[in-house]
């Protein structure tokens, strides 16, 4: 039987021997030979082939916007204690049955819209979760909104099947509680 390799030997394994691809009869290489077009090689090419063909395949199987999905705009204000919050995100997921996509949008300066930072939902019932932030940005606490104003705020809209206006008034009630976490303000 052919030695062992220090290429096998560094792995852990004992790989098989190839035939040497020079034609050479009788001549047996190992994994890290010259001579021969070595497995590892071969499986390595392997490996990259999967990942593209997965890649592809996720791709052509769904992972793109439906084009056939209406989607629309929604804007509008977020205000808290009467002040518009300086930043936060509001996300609107479809509730009661409604099949539709969700949406996004940034708030900045008290305004979101999800035609400039987001993404629009469908018309008919939503979720609505809305996070707001002090704008004083702290990278060093893991902070690149600042701090939370506020509980998430979570309430229910139905929206129209066309762009629409939605104001938002975080109620007192929200406030963010240090030690516990907080209620959820629920409208």
């Amino acid at each position: 039987m052919p030695a062992v390799t220090a290429a096998s030997q560094w792995c852990g394994t004992r790989f098989p021997l190839v035939p040497a691809l020079d034609g050479t009869a009788g001549k047996w290489d190992s994994l890290a030979g010259p001579a021969s077009f070595p497995l590892y090689m071969i499986m390595k090419m392997n490996m990259r082939l999967l990942t593209v063909l997965v890649f592809l395949l996720a791709i052509l199987s769904g992972c793109q916007p439906s084009s056939d999905v209406q989607r629309y705009n929604v804007r509008g204000s977020v205000t808290y204690e009467g002040k518009p919050v300086p930043t936060g995100t509001i996300m609107m997921t479809p509730a009661n049955g409604n099949k539709g996509p969700g949406g996004y949008a940034e708030i900045r300066d008290g305004r979101f819209d999800t035609a400039t930072t987001g993404q629009g939902p469908t018309g008919g019932p939503h979720h609505v979760v809305i996070q707001g932030y002090d704008g004083k940005s702290n990278p060093a606490n893991e902070l690149p909104m600042g701090k939370a104003l506020f509980d998430p705020y979570e309430t229910d809209v139905n929206l129209p099947t066309s762009d629409t206006t939605n104001d938002f008034d975080i109620p007192a009630s929200a406030i963010r509680q240090p030690s516990t976490g907080g209620s959820r303000g629920k409208a």
